[in-house]
């Protein structure tokens, strides 16, 4: 198979790409990211007349998504003034974003 060996960098590419494809497909799916359970939860607790930050801070406690992460960061700064609460919650935002697109470099680098 004289001229083949060429194919070899292209076959590992494909693998390399696929792999880190299926690891963002599902370290990426909505119900990880957004989980069901805790949506509700989160809407009930903020519907109820009588709202207390820190049920919202127990619903997200031992979730690990990003929605609890980001609820966390807003129920820290309760009481402060919008501006950091706002500020608090784009900096939780950029730290999930981060740690999502943490896997999308190498299938750039393979592109």
């Amino acid at each position: 198979m004289q001229g083949g060996w060429f194919m070899i960098p292209i076959a590992v590419a494909s693998v390399v790409t696929v792999a880190f494809t299926l690891e963002r497909l599902f370290g990426l799916s909505r119900l990880r990211i957004i989980p069901r359970k805790l949506l509700r939860q989160l809407r009930s607790l903020m519907s109820d007349p009588s709202f207390d930050p820190r049920k919202l801070w127990e619903a997200c406690e031992g979730n690990r998504s990003p929605l609890a992460n980001v609820t966390r960061a807003a129920v820290l700064k309760t009481g402060r003034p919008h501006a950091e609460v706002e500020n608090a919650v784009v900096d939780a935002v950029e730290r999930e974003t981060a740690g999502m697109t943490r896997n999308l470099r190498p299938i750039n680098v393979v592109a």
